[in-house]
């Protein structure tokens, strides 16, 4: 039966063969042709059933992979004495209640427990989740455990203590057991040596071995310790105790300080910033001056903020502040951190250092700074002292709602800064790591760019957050940080550019592609291994920075990431598609690709006119390949080998290459 039609303009039913509306006379429009169905695309032929098997089986065998991560060990000592007069019962609750204590710690820094071994605790951190800064949050978590066991007991001579080992180092993580009971957990020799430095640690000491010391001595004080004979090691080991955390972290710096290369529209920007702070701000002004330097990590954010403050000499008062990934024990907040430097004067400025300064001496040099206003900002001046020292003998201020006190602490840290670079110098407010920032912090920012505005102050900010931090008004500029140049990177290297081999700088001129943190980590390590470049490890410091960024990934993208690793860094966007076949679909392919994508780590390619993809960065795809346990690695090579039958058909003989590559590896 033919579809009933309609006239456009008047509504009428039109008779089947009509060209005009009877009703109206409107001519009517013709129908349309009918559309040719479309051709179904092929289907993909199925993922051949002894692939797939090896596949699945690979998978379950052992879940895991290949990791660097920091293995701590904590040991109770001296309470096996004490639990001699104790109930059983008594005794279990005691130690539930410590080990419970130590475990907070660990997750507090986002650790894993892996397991408990009578009186002892064994953690990892680094696995199942990376943080590029694992090795600072262990130590960090070492010594807060330390002072938890101070309190244990009551603290007396014979109370309980802690021993503590750790060790930074490659592992295998998995999950162990049977059907009826899977752990995850790490193995490997950096297990065994967490564990023999645990045992050699004095009781109420942090142990740390030499690959670890050498990743956080810019965050920690160490002290190196006699050589240590341990178990089942040929040669001694040499390990440091822990002293304490430092007051600021220390800027990391590559071997022997590199020059600083190109950069210098950047330093121009900050310094005419820098510059202008010192001019009389219009009355108009709505926003204090502000500068956002963005960029990927290791592109030189902060070497460039230190070599324009370094280049503006004692002109300008300069107070940093750097954000971090996990509150660290005892820190302030940002307002109570800027009020206690500017209170406690130059001294204590730039780096957080100076003289002790106490919460009754800070509340008598900001009422001093304030002058006539002094009186309108007590209450904010005295709930900022009591926030930055809680003993100080100071006056409490009147109690009121929390937001409103809230404002006046901010308004009284206002008025601060503003006197100050009045009264003394023009004050830069440095704020590094924007993208760890909480939302507390973001208000503080904006409420100083706005209060700041007719003063002699100005922010500079750093974030990797590229083009993210949009809730910054737009009277902040932004500075983007692009990739050194060939040229400009073999100067960053300078002497140890032209030592290397020539094969070796090419590979470290491709691999870095002009990050100059990775052109300084991987000249190290492609130095010592002049003999075959593309073997040379990626050092531990980036394999944390990219780990981190891959265990962000929902499952289904991380196994298509695996697979584009094993395929190379550029390869065929149909035969990665081929190859997810090996995988349930919880997740389209598309989808998948769609998230490595907009992740940064793959991006569309042509290869002889066909639709390909590639890696973004080489080390990327170096992390994600050496991560793969050996059997996975192997099936993936052979499912590329077979299924890249099927891809190259009718260029065999041209992909021979690829075909022996995979097949070897297989």
């Amino acid at each position: 039966m033919a579809q009933a039609r309609f006239c456009m303009e008047c509504g009428n039913e039109l008779p089947e063969e009509a060209k005009f509306c009877p009703s109206c006379g409107t001519q009517v429009a013709a129908p349309p042709e009918p559309a040719e169905p479309e051709e179904a695309a092929p289907e993909a032929p199925p993922i051949p059933a002894e692939l797939r098997e090896r596949y699945e089986t690979a998978r379950k065998e052992l879940r895991g992979d290949r990791r660097e991560v920091v293995v701590l060990f904590a040991d109770v000592v001296g309470f096996t004495s004490m639990a001699e007069s104790m109930d059983a019962e008594d005794v279990s609750m005691t130690m539930q209640g410590w080990l419970g204590e130590l475990s907070e710690v660990v997750y507090r820094y986002e650790g894993y427990v892996d397991k408990y071994i009578g009186d002892a605790i064994m953690a990892l951190f680094g696995a199942p989740v990376a943080h590029e800064d694992d090795p600072e949050r262990a130590v960090h978590a070492a010594l807060e455990m330390e002072s938890a066991a101070e309190k244990w007991g009551g603290g007396g001579p014979d109370s309980p203590t802690l021993r503590i080992g750790l060790n930074l180092g490659d592992v295998v993580a998995a999950h162990l057991g049977d059907d009826q009971r899977m752990q995850y957990t790490a193995m490997g020799d950096a297990v065994n040596v967490a564990s023999r430095l645990e045992s050699e640690a004095e009781p109420g000491t942090v142990l740390i071995s030499d690959p670890l010391k050498r990743r956080v001595e810019g965050a920690f004080e160490t002290s190196e310790v006699e050589p240590l004979q341990v178990k089942g090691k040929s040669r001694p080991l040499k390990a440091h105790r822990v002293v304490a955390r430092r007051a600021v972290r220390e800027a990391k710096r590559g071997p022997s300080e590199t020059p600083f290369v190109d950069r210098e529209q950047e330093l121009a920007a900050i310094g005419s910033l820098l510059s202008g702070l010192g001019e009389p701000r219009t009355q108009e002004a709505e926003a204090a001056p502000a500068l956002l330097v963005e960029g990927d990590t290791g592109t030189g954010k902060s070497r460039l903020m230190r070599e324009a403050l370094a280049r503006a000499g004692g002109e300008v008062r300069t107070i940093e502040t750097f954000f971090s990934p996990f509150a660290l024990p005892g820190a302030l907040s940002p307002a109570t951190e800027l009020f206690r430097r500017v209170a406690a004067g130059e001294a204590a400025s730039a780096t957080g250092d100076g003289a002790p300064t106490g919460g009754a001496a800070l509340v008598d040099r900001a009422l001093e700074l304030l002058g006539e206003d002094a009186d309108d900002h007590r209450p904010g001046v005295l709930g900022l002292a009591l926030q930055a020292d809680p003993e100080a003998d100071v006056e409490a201020p009147p109690e009121i709602d929390p937001e409103r006190a809230r404002q006046n602490r901010w308004l009284a840290l206002a008025a601060l800064l503003s006197r100050a670079s009045e009264a003394e110098q023009p004050i830069a407010l440095v704020f590094e790591d924007l993208h760890w920032a909480e939302e507390a912090a973001r208000e503080l920012i904006a409420f100083l760019l706005s209060s700041l505005a007719r003063s002699r102050a100005g922010l500079l900010l750093t974030t990797r957050a590229v083009g993210e931090e949009d809730w910054l008004p737009e009277s902040v500029d932004r500075l983007p940080l692009e990739p050194l140049e060939d040229e400009d990177a073999k100067a960053l290297l300078g002497d140890i550019y032209r030592e290397l081999p020539l094969e070796v700088r090419r590979d470290l001129l491709s691999r870095s592609q002009g990050n100059p943190l990775y052109l300084v980590e991987l000249s190290s390590a492609l130095s010592e291994s002049v003999e075959d470049p593309a073997e040379a490890a990626v050092p531990g410091s980036l394999q944390a920075i990219l780990r981190s960024r891959i265990d962000r990934l929902s499952g289904p993208v991380e196994y298509l990431l695996q697979m584009a690793a094993v395929l190379g860094i550029r390869f065929p966007t149909a035969l990665l598609e081929r190859m997810y076949g090996l995988e349930p679909r919880t997740m389209t392919f598309e989808a998948s690709l769609n998230v490595l994508e907009d992740s940064g780590f793959l991006e569309p390619a042509e290869d002889g006119g066909e639709q390909a993809h590639r890696f973004r960065h080489t080390l990327a795809r170096d992390v994600t390949y050496n991560g793969l346990l050996r059997r996975v690695r192997k099936v993936l090579h052979e499912s590329a080998a077979t299924l890249g039958e099927e891809h190259f058909e009718e260029r065999i003989a041209e992909q021979a290459p690829f075909f022996a590559h995979h097949y070897w590896e297989a």
